[in-house]
């Protein structure tokens, strides 16, 4: 009977990596996850400040038109009033 290829538990220990030579596969990929993150976050913080921002004078500048806008009734009323008083049998 021929000899088994496939490594046992002592070989297949001979091959991995040591953990003196590098950190293991998890730690270097939490690692590069918290810099991506870090990245991100260093770009989305500004960018966030720049939509908020834009929202909010967007915000005033329709408050401001809405405010115009209350008014725009009353000065009709006013006008009509005042083309009948200037012009009473014309209408």
């Amino acid at each position: 009977m021929a000899s088994s290829t496939f490594p046992t538990g002592s070989d297949r220990g001979a091959h991995a990596p040591s953990s003196s030579a590098q950190p293991p596969l998890v730690d270097r990929m939490a690692e590069t996850a918290h810099h991506v993150v870090d990245d991100l976050a260093s770009k989305a913080g500004p960018a966030a400040e720049r939509v908020r921002s834009s929202v909010s004078n967007t915000m005033e500048s329709v408050h401001r038109g809405m405010d115009g806008l209350s008014n725009v009734p009353s000065e009709w009323a006013e006008s009509c009033r005042q083309s009948v008083r200037e012009h009473p049998l014309a209408m």
